[in-house]
């Protein structure tokens, strides 16, 4: 007599996989969240490393980093590389030329710390855009923060405002990372030097905006003005972003990003304002070094006397 073999009947088996798709869906929603946990700890270490490399270079240099060198040149992306361990990829730029004179290989050498890994990770290049003189840019390598250009009327549409004139006065208030005063023989710098050191930040530095995340929409990533090389001090919307009520006339205040779909406003304001792509906050750096997780609904009179180094306002933020 033949042994009778056991067996999965077909209704057993159904069942079996549906308890396994049930885990699966329980489990996948604590793996994500567990994922953009890490990817938000991440994103805050790289600002706290950013602002304390500013602070090194305060040290040497006597001033906070500018956003840029000068309009076409080089940002505080590179500026700070020595300060972040990155002294021989900073040896192959050419800080007194400007961005599209640097090698193509160099432009497109990636610092992992300046990407946050709940948008991009590197490598990650910017295509080939067009300057300000009709130059088409080299793609260089991208980066998910931008320095804080004050509020908009600091801002005034342009980070040069107070720059590129010798005789131009230091801003009163607005901005931190004030555009250079630039000596230039052709197209070569000689020399550049911030405008703003940490003893003229009236409002203090625990309650002033250094750094930010960068608010980029997903549709423009890596391919527009706003999302151009880490690099690039050509496109002043790359390098630094404002925060703050409108003040140049407009319906929409300059307020954090609303995740990676928003184009509200269009790119005459998505790619001048700060957010990220975590889950309704965005990650910011002050003067001081710390670094604070801001709700993306944060009120736009909070955030503009946070992104003001001098306007006397009265900081309350969640």
């Amino acid at each position: 007599m033949r042994p009778v073999r056991s067996a999965f009947t077909l209704i057993e088996l159904l069942v079996v996989i549906a308890i396994i798709a049930v885990l699966i869906g329980l489990l996948l929603p604590a793996v994500q969240k567990v994922r953009e946990s890490a990817a938000r700890t991440t994103c805050q270490n790289n600002l706290k490393q950013i602002a304390l490399a500013s602070h090194g270079y305060h040290e040497v240099a006597g001033t906070l980093p500018p956003s840029r060198i000068y309009n076409e040149y080089l940002s505080w992306a590179v500026l700070l590389m020595p300060h972040l361990e990155q002294d021989p990829l900073f040896k192959q730029f050419d800080t007194t030329r400007r961005y599209i004179d640097q090698p193509a290989a160099t432009v497109a050498t990636a610092v992992p710390v300046y990407y946050c890994p709940s948008r991009r990770r590197p490598p990650s290049l910017s295509k080939a855009g067009v300057d300000d003189l009709g130059s088409v840019d080299k793609p260089g390598a991208a980066g998910d923060y931008a320095g804080s250009g004050g509020d908009r009327a600091g801002y005034g549409g342009e980070l040069d405002g107070y720059s590129g004139n010798p005789n131009a006065p230091t801003p009163a208030d607005g901005c931190i990372l004030v555009a250079t005063r630039v000596v230039r023989t052709g197209t070569t710098v000689t020399s550049w030097r911030g405008q703003v050191t940490l003893a003229t930040i009236g409002d203090g530095a625990s309650n002033t905006l250094l750094f930010g995340e960068k608010h980029v929409p997903r549709t423009t990533l890596n391919g527009d003005i706003g999302d151009a090389s880490i690099y690039n001090g050509d496109h002043h919307r790359t390098v630094a972003r404002v925060a703050g009520p409108d003040t140049a006339g407009g319906s929409l205040p300059y307020n954090l990003g609303q995740g990676p779909n928003d184009v509200a406003g269009g790119a005459g304001r998505y790619q001048r304002i700060f957010g990220s792509w975590h889950t309704g906050v965005c990650n910011v750096a002050l003067a001081d070094g710390s670094v604070r997780t801001l709700p993306n609904g944060t009120d736009p009179v909070q955030l503009g006397r946070l992104s003001t180094r001098n306007d006397g306002g009265v900081l309350t933020l969640p």
